[in-house]
């Protein structure tokens, strides 16, 4: 395998199911879990996979699709390796590895029997004639409702977009299709949000609540009840930041591993309660940075945990670890991972540097160095603002990380690999 194959990321695609039954196999597939709301977005073909994969990642996928007679397509970030692709009406295509490889022998039927045809072809119209009568009632119930929605400010929804890096997608409970999030949309319970690599979404509840919706992440807004918001969480990573209130909230967030429930803290006891939660195939890890949180299983038969600050815990659905101490990060934005900026030397510069912010009270020390594992940084700044831009740096290949002090933390992100080139003009 070359370099170029190593080093590529591809990105997945689902085009068609040959039937239903076959999308709990591929929930359980690409996620590990077969969850009745993945279940629910993967039938909303074309459906893009939150997440790259690799060269070996793409090749398993793209056999056990074709296997399970699936619509596929894995693209290459990298035009230069051959993306890979299969429509159970064609013949699967194959990807160049780089290394000589030979085809494979593997053949797949790309037609059916004649009876199956015609079974397909009878559900084919039957399914068109469905849709076609769920989108003249799904357009005029959207047109009816439009003008009504339309005047909805900000804090009438239960949540509102406020910021977003890269490209996220929103879908609203009685729509099909998924669209692109824009800032200051509303959502309401049932709608769902999704990120992608290197994407994140903030969502800004009316009490001044804060879900912070990390990459590749599918999380679906909840039914409001008083005093409690609730959001489940599919797939991925979310940050939830609750402020200190006098009137207790609470937040529920469902996962399919367990629940949990976390509060706002009263006044005088910390200024906000912030609750790191990851769940992916079939695993959870709850991170606690400051205030309380319980976490019971989704099993019933183990009792709730509660978790408090600088507090970790991992587990699936049958098992929990013991609680370790944990040690909170700050996420850092741009410029990317191992990302390569150009320079002029001659002239000055505007090379912006973007973290997490992590509260108003923060103290951030900007680093760049040397080495990843250099404790003599090259250049240090320090600021209150969750950024900084820079008019010059060296070129060559350099690092940078970031960390923020509190009154009740230390967050220290990665250290991030950054390359430096001259400009050709």
């Amino acid at each position: 395998m070359d370099s170029a194959v190593a080093k590529a990321r591809f990105n997945l695609t689902i085009h068609s199911f040959p039937a239903d039954p076959i999308v709990p196999e591929v929930c359980q597939l690409i996620y590990g879990i077969k969850d009745k709301n993945l279940i629910a977005t993967l039938v909303s073909v074309p459906y893009h996979v939150g997440r790259t994969f690799s060269w070996e990642e793409s090749s398993f996928f793209h056999e056990q699709l074709k296997t399970l007679g699936v619509g596929h397509s894995l693209v290459s970030n990298d035009p230069s390796v051959q993306s890979m692709s299969y429509s159970p009406h064609h013949a699967p295509s194959k990807i160049d590895s780089g290394d000589g490889d030979k085809p494979r022998n593997k053949q797949f039927p790309n037609s059916l029997p004649l009876t199956e045809a015609k079974k397909w072809a009878r559900f084919a119209i039957f399914a068109a004639a469905c849709l076609a009568a769920y989108g003249v009632l799904h357009l005029s119930t959207r047109f009816g409702k439009k003008e009504q929605t339309g005047l909805k400010t900000a804090s009438q929804h239960e949540t509102t977009i406020e910021k977003l890096i890269d490209r996220v997608e929103y879908r609203l409970s009685q729509d099909l299709t998924w669209s692109e999030a824009k800032v200051n949309v509303g959502l309401d319970s049932g709608d769902a949000i999704r990120t992608f690599d290197e994407s994140t979404a903030h969502l800004r509840y009316q009490e001044g609540s804060l879900v912070i919706v990390r990459p590749k992440t599918l999380m679906v807004i909840g039914k409001p009840e008083p005093s409690r918001q609730t959001i489940s969480l599919e797939d991925g990573q979310v940050q939830a930041r609750l402020r200190s209130s006098e009137n207790s909230q609470t937040l529920r967030i469902k996962t399919p591993v367990g629940t949990l429930d976390m509060k706002s803290p009263k006044k005088g006891e910390t200024a906000e309660a912030r609750v790191d939660t990851s769940v992916s195939k079939g695993r959870i890890e709850v991170a606690v940075t400051s205030g309380k949180v319980s976490l019971t299983p989704a099993t019933g038969d183990q009792k709730s945990i509660v978790l408090t600050s600088n507090q970790k815990i991992v587990g699936e659905i049958n098992s929990l670890s013991p609680i370790v101490e944990f040690h909170p990060t700050v996420a850092l934005f741009q410029p990317k991972n191992d990302e390569t900026l150009t320079i002029n030397p001659q002239e000055n510069e505007s090379l912006l540097f973007e973290w997490e912010n992590i509260s108003d009270d923060a103290q951030y020390i900007f680093e760049i160095l040397p080495e990843s594992t250099s404790k003599e940084p090259l250049l240090t700044r320090e600021t209150r603002e969750p950024k900084l831009i820079l008019t010059y740096l060296d070129l060559g290949n350099l690092y940078w990380r970031v960390t923020a002090k509190t009154s009740s933390a230390v967050f220290i992100s990665e250290t991030r690999p950054l390359h430096v080139k001259k400009r050709n003009n």
